[in-house]
């Protein structure tokens, strides 16, 4: 809308290519995401649109965090942005040839700026919410993962100690009944492990002593 009341205002004087745009304080996000190109084809195809001329001079500068909320302080310009000004094209404008500019149509042009600003604010600050309850969420999986897998260390301890005792009693009831039947004298009493698995399986092996 800007661009549509300057060239509205000067007319046929410039033509394209002949001035230059500078879009400020990109954020570095911003910056390595843009892909220029694409958005060059998207401008211009805009401008014609609105029947206004293009140029490819456009330069993205980035947000500089030494001047957030600063007062009279200056820095000096990146090389890029620096290089982008000191070639930039040149065209002469005759203040005779300007046309009137409707007063109507700027200050629509203030309300809509006001109100993409606002609109813009909201979004950020939605964002900024949506960021930090999927932050929380995160978080929270994260603790029920943890919580899930002490569980599970737990339930297998004990399963394991279950299985361990269970096995001690066999021992106990099966040397037991050896003596009960006078099974165990001259006998030497051991066990050997059978298989692998989620239940453990032992052969009882009596040997006759040498004894």
């Amino acid at each position: 809308m800007t661009m549509k009341l300057v060239f509205d205002a000067i007319g046929d004087q410039i033509r394209d290519n002949q001035f230059a745009i500078l879009i400020n304080k990109c954020s570095d996000a911003f910056r390595r995401k843009l892909v220029k190109k694409d958005f060059l084809e998207v401008f211009h195809s805009s401008c014609r649109q609105r029947k206004i001329k293009t140029t490819r001079y456009v330069h993205f500068a980035p947000a500089i965090r030494k001047l957030e909320d600063a007062d009279e302080k200056t820095v000096p310009l990146d090389a890029e942005t620096s290089s982008f000004l000191n070639h930039l094209p040149v065209a002469e404008i005759d203040s005779h040839k300007l046309q009137n500019v409707s007063i109507e149509d700027y200050e629509a042009l203030l309300r809509k700026m006001d109100e993409t600003t606002k609109q813009m604010d909201t979004m950020r600050k939605d964002a900024k919410a949506a960021k930090e309850e999927m932050r929380l969420v995160v978080a929270q999986v994260q603790q029920q993962q943890k919580e899930a897998q002490k569980k599970a260390q737990a339930l297998t301890m004990k399963s394991s100690q279950k299985i361990g005792l269970e096995w001690m009693l066999a021992q106990m009831d099966l040397h037991n009944w050896l003596g009960s039947n006078n099974l165990i004298k001259g006998y030497t009493v051991s066990t050997m492990k059978a298989g692998e698995g989620k239940d453990k399986v032992y052969k009882i092996m009596a040997a006759k002593s040498n004894g």
